[in-house]
């Protein structure tokens, strides 16, 4: 009777709302409360660190040619743009028409144009936390049934085997650790607790602040935070759409929620095709082995949001499909695959700002890495254990395969692209790390080591070495022509760099030779037998290129016939003055 009194006191005071006073409990949700504070503080710290070091030098640097192109096609008329982006320029339109409007409100600063990009970047944080919070549990399609069903199934069958459930199983507010009620439900299970599910609960918690750090110090990752492209854009769609997909849209919200986000990356990037690929695979393995019930409609559920953003997105297809089919950069060139593996590890781990000489140190480090994530995966106690490093192992080698397969046999591989894979490296790598380790205090100096290390160094090259500077310093150099130029001056540039024309504003007229490629070497010459008869100075901006006036022919021809003045630098810009007077 005293038991009974007991359990309907217990009952009772779960069913009324009244205060629980059952120690175990209380020490738990105590605990849970802690933990909550603990993690929501940690996830600002790591918001504001990335905010920080992405707004650090944000308008420092000068803009290069990609950014300056990108300024410069946004200011454009929106028929024009599109009329572009369906001819020669292989990008689809979120990005430059989202700039257009930017510009109208924040103006065309360097630090205005860069700071989408932050905004971005530091969102891609609590979303690369938030991917390894849902990773504590399978997938939707995983999950089939009712929860509350699993779990009564788990408790029944640990009585079956005369073992009884390490902690008190909570259902409906009952503590069903005696034996006396095994076997009698009594409501609707909500939870099961048990020390090993409360040990990868604070295991998948500390893999996930982690991961959401290796993010927010990406030196990959924070270069194009500050670069006035789409990059930062599709990394943030591209991941969350992971992330989206990952959770199992069960729901119809979520479902609506993934197709506007995967479309947005859709038109964001054509690399975000990869991720997409890349989702439909493990959607068709996790339905294909783990899907028991109501198969159709999980079916039909994935399939009609995949169907919705075919359609969606066909008229932009139809509308671009020429560069889409034929574009190819002429600076790129067929990739093998060794060269592919050591680019994209090295890009990945420690960005693009290393020296040449520190690229073995980062491929060490990172084969270490990936050697802790394999072990990770091998020791993990659980299939729960297993799952959050097997997805971020299957987000970070099925994209970097797709991209292969097309860059093998068409030039179209940079650096740049492989931003949709950092934050599935950064779950791979922090829950293979906690997971072998399972010690925090263990976890964190490894972690330090191998990837932190790689991101003091860069960041250290990034910041502070100007041999790593993305840009010239067009803005001294445009300074100098405007604190000397003359009525009668011309100024001449050799190739077709929107950056001069971003930071030139002064009344000097300005002019481009060659005319076109390949270079007309009698159409030059002439054009510039028209110049010096016409001007006193010509003001030369020659920029090397392997595509446009390889042999200097403009400089070549204005030092033969007319008197050279003076040659200045400005960061790996040159800049000279020849005087037709002599």
């Amino acid at each position: 009777m005293a038991n009974q009194t007991s359990f309907l006191g217990a009952t009772t005071g779960a069913v009324s709302g009244g205060v629980d006073t059952n120690p175990s409990r209380v020490s738990r949700l105590q605990a849970s409360r802690r933990a909550t504070f603990v993690s929501g503080f940690l996830v600002l710290a790591a918001v504001l660190v990335a905010f920080s070091l992405r707004i650090a030098h944000l308008g420092y640097q000068c803009l290069r040619g990609d950014e300056a192109f990108s300024v410069m096609v946004s200011r454009w008329n929106l028929g024009n743009l599109f009329n572009l982006l369906a001819t020669t320029e292989p990008h689809p339109p979120l990005y430059y028409t989202f700039l257009h409007y930017w510009m109208s409100i924040a103006g065309d600063s360097e630090f205005s144009l860069r700071f989408p990009s932050v905004f971005f970047g530091v969102l891609l944080v609590p979303v690369t936390f938030s991917m390894g919070r849902c990773l504590e549990k399978p997938p939707g399609w995983i999950q089939t049934g009712s929860p509350g069903k699993r779990i009564d199934a788990e408790v029944k069958r640990s009585w079956k085997k005369g073992v009884a459930p390490a902690t008190p199983t909570l259902i409906s507010g009952v503590d069903r650790g005696s034996r006396e009620f095994a076997g009698r439900p009594l409501g609707r299970p909500v939870a099961l607790h048990t020390e090993s599910a409360n040990g990868s609960r604070r295991l998948c918690l500390s893999a996930s602040m982690l991961a959401m750090w290796i993010v927010a110090v990406n030196p990959l990752l924070l270069w194009h935070s500050q670069d006035v492209r789409s990059y930062s854009m599709l990394a943030f769609f591209s991941s969350a759409s992971v992330l989206l997909s990952t959770r199992g849209l069960s729901t119809w919200r979520e479902r609506c929620a993934y197709v506007l986000v995967t479309y947005a990356a859709m038109l964001t990037h054509y690399s975000a095709f990869y991720v997409v690929l890349a989702e439909n695979l493990a959607a068709l393995v996790l339905i294909a082995l783990y899907a028991k019930k109501e198969v159709a409609a999980t079916v039909f559920r994935w399939l009609a949001g995949q169907l919705t953003l075919a359609v969606a997105y066909l008229p932009w297809v139809l509308w671009a499909i020429k560069p889409i089919t034929t574009h190819a950069a002429d600076w790129m060139h067929p990739i093998g695959l060794a060269e592919f593996l050591e680019r994209t590890l090295v890009a990945v781990g420690a960005g693009t700002t290393v020296e040449p000489e520190s690229r073995l140190l980062v491929l060490v480090a990172m084969s270490l890495v990936l050697c802790f994530a394999a072990g990770g995966i091998v020791l993990a106690r659980s299939s729960r254990e297993r799952l959050p490093i097997a997805v971020g192992g299957f987000y970070f080698v099925a994209p970097a395969l797709i991209l292969f397969a097309f860059a093998s046999q068409r030039p179209m591989f940079d650096e740049r692209h492989l931003v949709i894979l950092v934050t599935a490296f950064a779950i791979l790598a922090s829950f293979g790390i906690v997971m072998l380790t399972r010690r925090l205090w263990l976890s964190l100096p490894i972690s330090i080591i191998l990837i932190g290390s790689l991101a003091v160094l860069s960041l250290g090259n990034y910041f502070f070495n100007p041999a790593f500077n993305k840009s010239a310093n067009w803005r001294s150099l445009t300074a100098e022509i405007r604190r000397q130029e003359q009525s009668g001056d011309y100024i001449l540039i050799n190739l077709p760099d929107p950056t001069f024309a971003y930071y030139y504003r002064g009344p000097i007229p300005v002019g481009l030779l060659p005319l076109r490629v390949p270079v007309d070497r009698l159409e030059t010459e002439q054009e510039l037998t028209k110049l010096v008869s016409t001007y006193h100075r010509i003001w030369l901006v020659p920029s090397p290129s392997a595509s446009y006036d390889a042999d200097g022919l403009v400089e070549k021809w204005l030092t033969d016939h007319t008197h050279k003045v003076g040659e200045a630098s400005f960061g790996g810009a040159r800049l000279a003055l020849y005087s037709v007077d002599g």
